[in-house]
């Protein structure tokens, strides 16, 4: 594994360029986390759920990953998104070109299918296996040690097809082929080390880790936003010599990379639209307690949460502390449920908790925004304001 050091690994992903809604980028730091997938990957054989808030990175990341290690190590990877259809083989040990060809045939023959086509969960279970079993039978021919392989956004696939469920199924069954099995019974990919990360979007990945309890080295893996430093650097980068709050842009958008892209390109830097909408996002959650609870408006609901917890609307009080109930709150991508494997430097923030965090701190303001005014009816001033005062 010459060269293959956390340092050298973070100077090969940096130097990469990548694209960022309508920006052309380096991408930036990670170093924590490159750190800690790298401890993670020479460690044992396992399955690794990657999941972190929308936005934050982690397909990009993945990739660059996979590529570095590949690049620097001679360690063989495999990636995959599927929602993207993106496939990536990098070994250079074989034909590369007959490598990729045979591997993108097989996932196409999976993913390729009508949006629209109705499938059972059992039969999508039994396409995806084979793909998967497909893949460690071309590793076992390759000429190298240890293999990575990715599968990205495999959870988005299936819900597009109404099989939202089958990921837990899938990962229930892929950490079967990791479970430690009777001596003499070969694994799929022979005598390989093999290590598989499934990237999943959004808190379905503890859900699915914390139902199977460790099997075949299961576990969550929280990826999280962009640390302040290497975010400010990225909106001065993008903003250009635009004069823009940098440190009002952190408090809304907590160090995520596609909200900046969309602020910057579908918003154009307008934060009062940015925030017109949050507030509009955050009123339909309400909305949707407010018929759950049998109240009247989505006023009521909110005087229930200010009478519960008044103006500490952290993530943590707002779903222990009031009767709202979580799981509009994680559909919605309002909140995300931790994780305790972080493979990211958590930020000592309000809007980040033990058990629950805002997906985007902008929700935290909005709602502290409607706690301290004591309304719904909040105005992107009022945000700003709040905001203001806090920091």
């Amino acid at each position: 594994m010459v060269g293959l050091s956390v340092d050298s690994l973070v100077g090969w992903i940096g130097g990469r360029e990548v694209v960022l809604g309508g920006f052309r980028t380096r991408f930036r730091d990670r170093g924590f986390e490159v750190g800690a997938l790298l401890g993670d990957l020479f460690r044992f054989e396992h399955v690794g759920v990657v999941y972190g808030p929308l936005g934050a990175g982690k397909s990009t990341f993945l990739r660059l990953f996979v590529g570095g290690v590949e690049e620097l190590g001679g360690v063989a990877g495999v990636y995959i998104n599927y929602d993207g259809g993106i496939v990536d083989v990098l070994y250079r040990g074989v034909d590369a070109f007959g490598v990729r060809d045979s591997v993108v045939n097989a996932v196409l023959n999976v993913v390729a299918s009508p949006s629209g086509t109705s499938v059972g969960v059992s039969v999508a279970l039994g396409v995806i296996v084979s793909l998967m079993r497909r893949l460690f039978e071309l590793v076992r021919g390759w000429g190298v040690d240890r293999v990575v392989i990715v599968h990205d956004d495999l959870d988005r696939w299936l819900a597009s097809r109404g099989l939202g469920n089958a990921i837990e199924g899938l990962v229930g069954l892929l950490s079967n082929l990791y479970e430690g099995g009777p001596a003499g019974v070969e694994r799929p990919w022979g005598d390989k080390y093999s290590v598989t990360y499934v990237a999943l979007s959004d808190y379905t990945a503890v859900e699915v880790v914390n139902r199977y309890r460790g099997k075949g080295g299961l576990r969550a893996m929280l990826m999280w936003n962009l640390p302040k430093e290497p975010f400010m650097d990225l909106i001065l980068e993008l903003a250009g010599r635009r004069d823009i709050d940098i440190e009002l842009l952190w408090q809304l958008l907590g160090g995520n990379p596609r909200a900046l892209s969309q602020l910057a390109t579908a918003y154009g830097w307008d934060v009062d639209a940015w925030l017109r909408d949050a507030i509009n996002e955050v009123v339909g959650v309400l909305n949707e307690e407010k018929e759950r609870l049998g109240l009247g408006s989505v006023g009521e609901v909110l005087d229930i949460v200010i009478r519960r917890v008044g103006q500490d609307v952290g993530p943590d009080n707002l779903v222990l502390g009031t009767p709202l109930h979580v799981g509009p709150l994680l559909r919605n991508n309002i909140l995300i449920g931790m994780s305790s494997t972080a493979i990211s430097q958590l930020p000592s923030e309000p809007w980040v908790g033990r058990h629950y965090a805002y997906q985007l701190p902008t929700y935290y303001w909005v709602v502290r925004a409607m706690a301290i005014r004591g309304k719904v009816d909040v105005k992107p001033g009022d945000v700003v304001s709040v905001i203001r005062q806090s920091i």
